[in-house]
């Protein structure tokens, strides 16, 4: 659900706007999401090594980074 929210917001992370308001619509959208999810979740190493990897993951499209 989370990059499903991640990836609704793609033309929003395309367009040329400062990295702060970019950051601001990921905390806004995509966390809230992903902190809802977490609720119900028992806290291991791999499942926060999952998280982890997708936080990873969209700070590299909001940068650019392939």
């Amino acid at each position: 659900m989370t990059k499903a929210a991640f990836s609704q917001n793609t033309e929003l992370m395309r367009i040329n706007i400062r990295l702060s308001t970019k950051m601001m619509i990921l905390n806004c959208y995509v966390s809230s999401v992903l902190d809802y999810e977490c609720e119900s979740w028992t806290w291991n190493r791999p499942m926060r090594m999952k998280v982890n990897a997708f936080e990873r993951w969209r700070y590299r499209m909001i940068l650019g980074i392939s």
